[in-house]
């Protein structure tokens, strides 16, 4: 069985990974306004969003997914999660804890540390030999 679309009529979700993990397959995604749905699901690119508890729109979404699934690029519907793959993810974490440890150095006098980055995405890691 071949699943074309996904769809979260939630009432709540804390951020709604199950969703980017569809988009990330190439699977376009009918979802409600919960946790980050709202910045990442975009009409005409990867899906509808919908108003919680309204099922006619509901269904009217699902149609209209239903109905236009096999027009959509999977590679389009893919780069619109791209900023929430895991090295872009690590990236940014990595980042954030060089500046907490230059902001930690300085508030002790010391110089900042050198800059951190991500194992196998650009120079040498500042990491414990």
């Amino acid at each position: 069985m071949f699943v074309s679309f996904m769809v979260m009529p939630s009432y709540y979700e804390s951020f709604g990974l199950v969703s980017l993990e569809a988009l990330a397959c190439g699977l376009p995604v009918v979802a409600t306004p919960v946790g980050v749905m709202d910045t990442v699901i975009r009409e005409g690119l990867n899906g509808p969003l919908v108003a919680n508890g309204d099922a006619t729109l509901l269904a009217k979404a699902i149609d209209r997914v239903a109905s236009r699934s096999a027009a959509r690029s999977v590679a389009a519907i893919r780069q619109t999660v791209q900023e929430f793959a895991w090295p872009h993810i690590a990236s940014a974490m990595i980042g954030e804890y060089g500046e907490v440890l230059s902001l930690g150095n300085l508030m002790a006098g010391q110089s900042a540390p050198e800059k951190l980055t991500c194992p196998g995405s650009g120079p040498p890691t500042n990491s414990p030999r």
